[in-house]
């Protein structure tokens, strides 16, 4: 009985070692049920607020001392980042000076699409996110006066 082997002895310590294995992990790292459920949950709470702040960023006009980031897909030369100076241009690669005073970013995306299209590339992507904003001051009629910094986004 001593030379005598078992058939499949060895691999069924090896199933046996498996799902020890497996066991103790699962007790070592244990994963809630409703994990899932409560990400989906939180993840879909928060959605409307993401597209509310993304709505009012969409909404806001630049003018100067805003920075924002233009990116042309493909086309690094192209992607920079630019600063609305006193006149409301910005100097864009290739176009020069580009009026964007009073514009949203959105209108921006589309006019610097515009100008490049044809003349320089066949359909280009462009897409501006805002950097910076420009300071505001309020001044308040007291004794002394005072001004703050307000981030409109």
């Amino acid at each position: 009985m001593h030379g005598l082997q078992q058939p499949y002895g060895n691999a069924m310590k090896l199933n046996e070692k498996k799902v020890i294995s497996s066991i103790l992990m699962s007790k070592l790292n244990p994963q809630p049920r409703y994990f899932n459920i409560l990400l989906i949950l939180v993840l879909t709470c928060l959605a409307p607020l993401a597209l509310a702040v993304n709505d009012d960023v969409s909404n806001y006009r630049v003018d100067k001392g805003d920075k924002f980031d233009v990116y042309v897909l493909n086309e690094e030369d192209l992607s920079v980042t630019v600063e609305v100076n006193d006149e409301g241009t910005i100097f864009f690669p290739l176009l020069g000076e580009v009026r964007v005073h009073g514009m949203t970013p959105n209108q921006i995306e589309k006019e610097i699409t515009r100008k490049l299209k044809g003349p320089y590339l066949v359909k280009p992507v462009v897409s501006v996110t805002m950097n910076s904003y420009r300071e505001f001051f309020i001044g308040v009629q007291s004794r002394s006066l005072a001004g703050t910094n307000i981030n409109p986004a």
